[in-house]
């Protein structure tokens, strides 16, 4: 939380961020092809893979908007 406040650390931890966000990708994909091994419900975890193309388009247009 603390390289987001920072404007000398926002912009690396922006980038970090997402790409954190395009490296756990592939585990929710594993998570949404086997819901039966997760105490939660399927379509919640299938509803999670959009999410994550809004989450990275989010991290990037706040980081170009700085």
């Amino acid at each position: 939380m603390q390289g987001l406040l920072n404007k000398q650390t926002s912009r690396k931890s922006d980038v970090f961020i997402a790409i954190f966000l395009v490296l756990v990708f592939p585990v929710n994909i594993y998570m949404a092809l086997t819901p039966e091994k997760y105490d939660l419900p399927a379509y919640a975890l299938w509803l999670r893979l959009p999410l994550q193309f809004v989450l990275i388009w989010w991290v990037l247009k706040v980081r170009t908007s700085k």
